[in-house]
């Protein structure tokens, strides 16, 4: 999970960077290329100025950067086998992927094709598979597990000895 949020929490600062005095003229003409031309005062439809550029680029990196933060902690809590990190990290990522995945594959068809369309591609193969990853069974028995021990504990047992409950899991009944 911190493999693929850290390139986008990179992104972020250099969008709040470039957002920081005035736009140069190449990333200028990106945004404009990218069709942020079009009604950007509230639907006066100005045209898109350098120090509207130098906002929306600091709005965005700060809404990247945001939820790159958000991701990284959502990953420290999974380590930490949180069931609720786990499932915060799997409708987040989810998320992600049904942003990324379109946007990836839609870029193989735009003619010119895009410099980043790879860089986009392998975003939206990786944020998939984060959530492949989050949905499987062993991870969620293994958090479940490392939940139910923790409860335990919090209670007063732990060397297990008290109720017969070994290392596999919580007591099974017997047939």
């Amino acid at each position: 999970m911190v493999a693929v949020t850290v390139p986008f929490a990179l992104a972020a600062w250099s969008m709040w960077q470039s957002g920081n005095g005035p736009v140069d003229a190449e990333t200028f003409q990106r945004l404009v290329g990218g069709g942020m031309d079009a009604d950007v005062d509230g639907g006066v439809g100005r045209p898109l100025t350098r120090e509207d550029a130098a906002f929306w680029l600091q709005l965005a990196g700060a809404v990247v950067g945001g939820l790159s933060l958000w991701s990284i902690g959502l990953a420290g809590g999974v380590a930490l086998r949180r069931e609720a990190a786990r499932h915060a990290a799997l409708v987040t990522f989810l998320f992600f992927a049904l942003v990324a995945v379109p946007h990836g594959i839609g870029g193989w068809f735009l003619d010119p094709r895009p410099a980043g369309v790879l860089g986009a591609t392998l975003a939206a193969a990786s944020t998939a598979s984060v959530v492949w990853l989050l949905a499987t069974r062993q991870l969620a028995d293994d958090v479940s597990r490392a939940s139910f021990y923790r409860r335990r504990r919090r209670r007063g047992h732990h060397d297990g000895s008290d109720d017969g409950d070994g290392p596999s899991g919580p007591p099974v009944l017997a047939a």
